[in-house]
This record gives structure tokens, sequence and C-alpha cells, in this order.
């Protein structure tokens, strides 16, 4: 399997400057996630050049570009690895490699891999659950979605945020949420930090933010090790409908 990713974009036919190609996505895998960040990682020129190697690996399926969630149509793109192998792969096999080429692959897994297995999974779960709010919207009577996203950055207070799903409904409203891959059950303090923090980008000129907190948004929050009892019951005093899947909800009919 490891020879097969490392060896994916050679199998891609017609294209040139294979290892110009791997140096990007090994950047990308590895962190970097605008231009300017892959360029210097890479040692590439951050020209025309490099957007259209960028373009070519989205075309493939490789990586995707994405923006914040109501960022301006000029705002450059960030980029991140998009298959589950190749993540895994430049985001943590790479890593350790030379322990891979001297030690046991079993003794490497235990040792090292294990251990970066719940960062990994941060992002992945995000997807899972993009996805399974597709399947599972209408048997739960949820609103269609236009557009989802995400938000992280910094609020007019330069303090970090981060918002695992952001997404406009077809109706115009308002979907908001955090995912959690916890191996606790969560507690109330995770939906008091998301209503704080749309509280602070509300303050900080995201109209979307506020929209967020009106009684007519909903709150997904996803949990892959469950909710405390009182969690659901807390987060609905806040105004919005909320909806909480753990792992059984999410494959629930699958």
């Amino acid at each position: 399997m490891r020879g097969q990713v490392e060896t994916i974009v050679s199998q891609e036919h017609g294209l040139r400057d294979i290892a110009e190609y791997s140096a990007v996505l090994n950047a990308i895998g590895g962190g970097a996630t605008d231009r300017n960040e892959i360029a210097q990682q890479t040692g590439l020129a951050n020209d025309f050049s490099l957007r259209a190697k960028l373009e070519m690996l989205i075309g493939l399926g490789f990586i995707t570009a994405w923006r914040n969630f109501g960022a301006k149509s000029n705002t450059p793109f960030r980029y991140r690895v998009t298959d589950p192998a190749l993540r895994f792969y430049y985001g943590i096999v790479i890593r350790y490699r030379n322990e891979l080429e001297r030690d046991e692959p079993l003794h490497v897994w235990r040792t090292y891999i294990v251990r970066e297995l719940d960062a990994y999974m941060g992002l992945v779960f995000e997807s899972i659950a993009e996805q399974a709010y597709t399947r599972r919207r209408s048997a739960e009577q949820l609103p269609t979605i236009r557009e989802w996203g995400r938000w992280e950055g910094l609020d007019r207070n330069r303090q970090q945020i981060e918002i695992d799903i952001v997404a406009r409904r077809t109706d115009g409203k308002m979907l908001t949420g955090a995912v959690k891959w916890n191996h606790k059950p969560i507690t109330q303090a995770v939906h008091d930090k998301h209503i704080d923090m749309l509280k602070r980008l509300g303050e900080s000129g995201h109209a979307w933010a506020r929209e967020a907190l009106a009684p007519d948004a909903i709150l997904l929050y996803v949990a892959a090790g469950g909710f405390d009892a009182d969690v659901v019951k807390h987060a609905r005093r806040a105004g919005p409908g909320v909806v909480a899947w753990d792992l059984e909800d999410l494959y629930a009919g699958a």
C-alpha cells in the first residue's frame, strides 16, 4: 500500500515534472496551506507554473482548494490533501520513513503512528459528518444545504477561532456546529465555546455569525464519544435548534 501511494503521481499519464508534483503534495500534506508556504517548502517559484500544478492536482482529486465561509472572491485559496490515503501518508507516514526502513513496521505503528491518529481523524471526521448530513437529511427532515464550509482564523482581538461547520441552508438561514473526535462524552463547555466564538465573530463584522445565533438557526454537534446527559438540554436554551449525533446516529440505517 505504501508503494502504491508513493508512486500514485507517476501513475498518472501525461504528467511531467513528477518530482515537483510529489514535492507539492508533500508540502501540503505536511501542513503548508497557502501558495506562498507551498512555494517556500518546495523551492518552486510562486508563479503560474505552481498554480497550474495545484489546479492539476485538484483535477485529479488529490487536493482541494478552499476558503473560509463567507470569504471574498479575491481571498487566496488554501489547500489540503483530499484523498484519505494520501493525507495519511503525507501527513504521518512520511515523517517516519527512515524508521520504517530500519525497524519492524508494527513497532513503528505502535510506537509512533498510533499516537498521531486522533489528530489525523479530526479533519477526516468533519468530512464524515458532512456526508452523514447529506445521507440523513431527508429521514430527519432537516433543511437542504446550499453551501457547506468551515471557518478558521482570528477575531478582531486577534484571538484564534475555529468553527468546524458553517453552512448556508437553501432557505437562506444558517447551520453551524462542532465535530469532535472524542473518546469521552463531551460536556456543555463545547456548546458554550461554540456560542462564544459565534458572538466574537459577529462582533468582528461577520454577519453570518450573527445569523447563526438566531432562533431559526440550527446547531449541529457530532461527537464520536457521545454527549453528557444535559448537553442538548443546555444547548437548546441558547435559542437555535439543536441536532446531536454520535457514531451510532451517523451510521443508523447504513
